[in-house]
């Protein structure tokens, strides 16, 4: 935080959890959650608060990779266990609506706030950021074996193609839901 107040003194930072935020009720208009949700012990508790410390009409955005409706992202076809995980780890878009309206949250809705499509050709996918070990979440729950062992496949597969003169394509093709309620 030392380091961020550096570059903008004119932040407040504040340091707290999800679960218990540590401000008082009725303070924001809107609180905004990217790509986190799946990390909290009890997203339902952190719904809950954003609840709390939204004032009337305020929103809570949340925005999420949805696993459960994924057709298509090369990592889940390398990484042994990581679609697993992750339906396992990212709540699906019915149960956080129904978090929301059980918290009190009323006219509840979901966009598609992003999309991504994303098609590396050979051995370009090896300089992905998302497949750097920390790139993304589902890598970086890897022991360093099985994130070894998935790179492995993948420079097999590249071999492979190579040596048939053929083009392999790593795609990525998801959505990024996003779901509001407002107070």
């Amino acid at each position: 935080m030392s380091q961020a107040h550096q570059r903008n003194r004119t932040l407040e930072l504040t340091r707290g959890t999800a679960q218990q935020l540590p401000f008082e009720s009725s303070r924001f208009d809107l609180v905004f959650c990217v790509n986190a949700l799946h990390h909290f012990d009890q997203p339902q508790n952190f719904i809950a608060e954003s609840y709390r410390v939204l004032r009337r009409g305020g929103a809570l955005i949340t925005i999420n990779i949805d696993p459960h409706t994924i057709e298509t992202w090369y990592v889940y076809d390398y990484f042994k266990g990581t679609r697993e995980t992750d339906l396992k780890r990212f709540p699906k878009i019915e149960a956080l609506k129904a978090w929301m309206s059980e918290t009190g949250f009323k006219k509840i809705e979901t966009q598609i706030a992003d999309y991504m499509s994303s098609h590396k050709t050979g051995r370009e996918v090896l300089g992905d950021h998302f497949l750097q070990k920390y790139g993304t979440s589902q890598l970086a729950l890897l022991s360093d074996e099985a994130y070894t062992e998935g790179i492995s496949k993948i420079k097999s597969a590249i071999a492979a193609a190579e040596s048939r003169n053929e083009e392999i394509v790593f795609a990525a093709e998801f959505s990024f839901p996003a779901v509001i309620g407002y107070r």
